[in-house]
């Protein structure tokens, strides 16, 4: 079984992420969230609307984006021309439009267009916004995956080993625009990373992981101490040396729900003692099995992008 008895939460507006060796069941967990895998039992919450069951791209509309540990841009289109293709509902997209509407058309591109370059000014690559994707570094490729996903404005970002082939100095950007996604911008992000000293350093909370179960879970600095994970040489044996971090969810029946609101006013599910009174929250609960995929790996590469849908767009 890839996620076995597991129930979790996600506070609004924090980074979390889980750690745990290969087959733990961490991107099965995201295949999960993202609608990729269908549970066996239980539920999956998020703003007190039940998702699981949902294809990616009614999860993609709800405000959940993910990426994929392979980047796939749109290689013979240019930096700014694979973000303005990200936003759904274009005008563009109807030929009725083009033909009988076109200052319509050609007003939402103006908008699109200074949207994505305040968003390429934010991971400091408006300097390539002319230049082919295919041609940016493995770094720079990372980048542009995150500006992506920011053009979909989404409540919940999946990030899944955003730092692998980054070099250290791009990395410690990358670092930088997930915090300040997570605490300039309100988005609640779930992050999956093999180096520890970023997990440690970048999450609020870790959730340990093996064999598709729950350890632990907690503040870095508590989890540091556990000996479930890290007090003597056979825990950590247990765990492996390559951990990773992701936010709290889970996987099957989720207890009794109260409710809550944020500043705007959005509804939100929010288990009974849960977490911040403010933001979007995402609760899973647990049961007694999750299948739909192959237990370990399976799934880690499944994406083709950062959208389930399109091979190539942040959708799902």
């Amino acid at each position: 079984m890839a996620v076995h008895d597991m129930s979790v939460e996600v506070a609004p507006r924090t980074i979390t992420g889980p750690i745990g060796p290969n087959a733990a069941g961490k991107t099965t967990l995201f295949n999960l969230i993202s609608g990729l895998c269908k549970a066996d039992a239980g539920a999956i919450h998020f703003n007190g609307e039940r998702i699981d069951g949902l294809p990616p791209h009614r999860i993609f509309h709800k405000g959940i984006c993910r990426t994929f540990q392979i980047t796939r841009e749109l290689k013979l289109m240019t930096v700014l021309e694979n973000l303005m293709l990200v936003p759904p509902g274009q005008a563009g997209e109807s030929l009725l439009n083009t033909w009988l509407r076109p200052w319509r058309v050609r007003a939402q591109e103006r908008e699109l267009k200074e949207k994505a370059l305040d968003v390429l000014r934010f991971v400091h690559l408006i300097d390539l916004k002319d230049e082919y994707a295919g041609n940016l570094s493995a770094g720079q490729k990372r980048l542009l995956e995150l500006a992506r996903t920011m053009m979909a404005e989404p409540q919940l970002l999946l990030l899944d080993e955003p730092g692998a082939g980054v070099n250290p100095t791009l990395l410690k950007r990358l670092v930088d625009y997930i915090r300040r996604l997570a605490f300039e911008r309100g988005v609640t992000i779930f992050l999956i990373e093999h180096d520890m000293d970023l997990v440690m350093n970048t999450c609020d909370r870790v959730i340990v992981m093996n064999s598709g179960e729950m350890l632990a879970e907690g503040p870095p600095e508590v989890i540091r101490r556990d000996p479930q994970v890290g007090g003597d040489r056979a825990a950590t044996d247990r765990l492996g040396d390559d951990c990773f971090c992701l936010f709290r969810v889970g996987v099957v029946n989720l207890g009794a729900l109260g409710r809550a609101h944020d500043a705007d006013g959005l509804q939100l599910g929010a288990a009974l003692d849960a977490g911040p009174e403010n933001g979007h929250h995402l609760a899973v609960g647990a049961g007694q099995r999750v299948g739909g995929c192959a237990r370990g790996r399976s799934g880690a590469n499944g994406g083709q992008g950062t959208a389930p849908q399109h091979q190539d767009l942040p959708r799902g």
